[in-house]
């Protein structure tokens, strides 16, 4: 009867001390240079819609109203504009097909392009100040030769200055999962959730005016 016990305890410590069947690490990979939470107070942020070599997702829990939705939840400090609201500032000054290409250039990451597209720019920089871009860059899903399921994830997050036209911030998540259970909604978004956590805390802004 000691055994019995013994042995189960052992693995339930086992269990307790094994790794979690899923995960994320998240790689800080640019900030520029003084760019602190002072710079988003009071300013405006457009959440761009999430983007995958197919243009913007648009299935399910990927879709634009409920990625902002969840963002408004994660960062209430921040003043945020829908993805929505930022195509209606483009399509007052461009076509649909430019929208498209701009949406090209953003997953490709062609910073040359970007940048130097300073007309599509004008378009959304009349109605806010940052632009957030937002990657699923991989999404994959092996069954390995002891028949485990892993799936993983690479997602890329930029904060665009809309007047300098360049990035200010930049992260890198990449997730895996070992456990069935984990639906791909959940194993998403809370790879997005630790982004959004991730940008710099709002900061009060002074000013130079006497007291």
């Amino acid at each position: 009867m000691r055994s019995v016990l013994i042995t189960a305890l052992l693995g339930w410590v086992a269990l307790s001390c094994s790794p979690p069947p899923y995960g994320y690490t998240l790689h800080q990979l640019y900030t520029r240079e003084r760019f602190s939470g002072k710079e988003l107070n009071g300013r405006t942020i457009g959440v761009l819609p999430i983007i995958n070599e197919n243009g913007p997702c648009t299935t399910g829990f990927l879709k634009q109203q409920n990625h902002f939705t969840m963002m408004r939840k994660i960062r209430p400090d921040l003043k945020l504009l829908s993805a929505d609201s930022v195509e209606e500032l483009f399509r007052k000054k461009w076509p649909a097909d430019s929208l498209t290409a701009f949406y090209t250039l953003v997953f490709k990451g062609d910073m040359v392009s970007l940048q130097t597209a300073d007309s599509l720019w004008s378009a959304a920089n009349s109605g806010l100040d940052y632009a957030m871009v937002l990657r699923l860059k991989g999404a994959s899903r092996v069954v390995t030769f002891n028949r485990q399921t892993r799936k993983r994830l690479r997602i890329e997050v930029e904060l665009w200055d809309t007047r300098e036209i360049e990035v200010v911030w930049r992260v890198v998540i990449n997730g895996v999962s070992m456990s069935k259970a984990l639906p791909d909604s959940q194993f998403i978004m809370e790879a997005i959730q630790k982004a959004y956590s991730a940008l710099p805390k709002l900061l009060p802004s002074y000013d130079n005016s006497s007291w």
